[in-house]
């Protein structure tokens, strides 16, 4: 009966690295739990106002940028590592704009024709960008491309978009980390309204709809304790109310869940102690 409400995946977390957990008993599992389980307490109590409850739509960089450079341009003005995520929380049914503009150095592509532009997919699927160049100069080329999500495609919130390009690695200025592009400043609207950015750590609901009742992300969904859920509790109840699920099916669900845990406790005590009367009995026998 409790594999139905316990995921038995990684409970015990740190994020601290794996030695420093070992031997400083300040960045162990056990001390690590009282730091973060209030931080993820408060990810989802956010997660749920800023987007379930006042149904907000906004977008978030997910990974796989560097730190701002340029802090006129904040949040961007930052390179790109190989690949890049945003999370789109933009309501489904609704077409979905994105505009990037960037910067690609002469040093990476000396030749304007050497550069193929980013490689775009969301969630899962290949999207075509319309590219242009915007400028040029000795040092760098500046270019926007625009991406359109139909609103038939738009199933899963959020939505995640996957950036990629060709890197290279600035030896000649003395700067050894693996770069593609330069972000000056993205722009998202769902059917000409525009998103906001947000600075938060939000959990990431669980990706699926009924277009896309199930996949390998969604399982994995349930795997990654520090990304996708940042679980305070490894229950499966605590799953249903965090998937993104309707609040009313929801619940239902839940109660349904607490109907069967009940119901299964009292016939397992009732089994028990009718197992240890009869134990006993046969104990007292001559």
């Amino acid at each position: 009966m409790s594999t139905i409400f316990v995921n038995y995946s990684t409970y015990l977390f740190s994020d601290a690295p794996a030695d420093a957990q070992r031997f400083h008993p300040a960045h162990s599992t056990l001390s690590a739990q009282w730091r973060l389980w209030p931080q993820r307490v408060s990810a989802w109590q956010e997660y749920e106002h800023d987007l379930r409850t006042s149904g907000a739509q906004f977008y978030l960089i997910d990974g796989g940028f560097y730190g701002v450079e340029v802090p006129e341009m904040a949040p961007f003005g930052r390179w790109m590592g190989e690949g890049g995520r945003l999370r789109i929380y933009a309501q489904p049914d609704q077409a979905l704009t994105i505009l990037i503009v960037y910067s690609r150095p002469r040093l990476a592509s000396a030749r304007t024709a050497d550069w193929s532009g980013l490689s775009f997919i969301y969630d899962g699927v290949p999207v075509v960008a319309a590219r242009r160049l915007d400028s040029e100069n000795e040092r760098e080329t500046q270019w926007v491309e625009t991406l359109t999500i139909p609103a038939q495609e738009m199933h899963i919130l959020p939505g995640t978009l996957e950036m990629t390009a060709t890197t290279w690695i600035p030896y000649e200025i003395g700067d050894p980390r693996e770069l593609s592009v330069f972000i000056n400043h993205i722009k998202i609207s769902g059917d000409g309204t525009p998103l906001e950015i947000a600075q938060a750590n939000l959990p990431r609901p669980l990706p699926v709809s009924t277009a896309y009742p199930w996949s390998w992300e969604a399982m994995l969904w349930f795997y990654d304790p520090f990304e996708a859920t940042a679980r305070p509790f490894d229950a499966w109840p605590w799953y249903v109310w965090a998937s993104g699920a309707p609040l009313p099916q929801t619940r239902i669900l839940i109660i349904m869940l607490a109907v069967v845990l009940g119901g299964g406790f009292v016939a397992s005590t009732i089994w028990f102690v009718s197992i240890l009367e009869r134990s006993l009995a046969s104990e007292r026998q001559p």
